[in-house]
């Protein structure tokens, strides 16, 4: 079936298969023609986020266990995972891929929260390995990539850092893994300015997906 759109025509729902035919009208009649499937208009990037909860302190130097905070005059309640400065600490994550997920990299930004009220710079840094069927867990991650973000200025307001370059997965990325993650706040590197606990408030990965469902 060919999924057009014709003069006067009502559109309907593409399914899966089908195919959009895109025309040059301003040229010959059968020219300059380009068929793409709906799965071709559906991919793209996705959002995979891990909130403070997710997040769980390595067996070794660990950040905090994820602690609930509450604001003085609206009660407004939120989980953080606070990390030292001075030194590095670290928390995991894992989370099943789509089938969808092109195997390919990801990037990632960071939402935290600091009592500190100086513009004073965070050093995140994130780390993954793929995991599928018959593959062990110890297996070294991939390079861990980082991003500085500036604390707002003032106490408790919320940063959201910028997007990372590419993270690549250790192992050999399929679809359909296990992703294993760890999220470290690198205080040891000079590019960590903040004095006092940064906490994470969420964590967000974005990947690209190759067709537009799952089934």
């Amino acid at each position: 079936m060919v999924w057009k759109q014709s003069d006067n025509a009502a559109m309907t729902d593409p399914s899966s298969g089908d195919q959009l035919i895109i025309r040059d009208v301003s040229v010959a009649a059968g020219s300059q023609t380009n068929t793409i499937s709906r799965d071709m208009l559906l991919a793209g990037k996705k959002t995979i986020g891990i909130p403070a909860g997710a997040l769980t302190p390595t067996a070794s130097s660990g950040a905090a266990i994820a602690v609930t905070s509450e604001t003085a005059t609206n009660f407004v309640n939120y989980s953080v995972v606070l990390f030292d400065d001075g030194i590095e600490e670290h928390a995991f994550f894992q989370f099943p891929t789509p089938p969808s997920w092109d195997a390919g990299d990801f990037t990632f930004d960071v939402g935290w929260v600091t009592a500190n009220s100086s513009a004073q710079d965070a050093l995140w840094g994130v780390k993954l390995l793929a995991r599928g069927d018959g593959d062990i867990f110890e297996t070294a991650y991939g390079t861990e990539v980082t991003i500085a973000d500036t604390a707002q200025g003032a106490a408790g307001e919320f940063a959201r850092s910028d997007v990372s370059a590419a993270v690549t997965p250790g192992g050999t990325p399929a679809q359909s893994d296990t992703i294993l993650g760890q999220i470290t706040r690198v205080a040891s590197h000079a590019s960590d300015t903040l004095v006092g606990d940064a906490g994470v408030i969420d964590l967000r990965l974005f990947y690209t997906n190759s067709f537009g469902t799952d089934n």
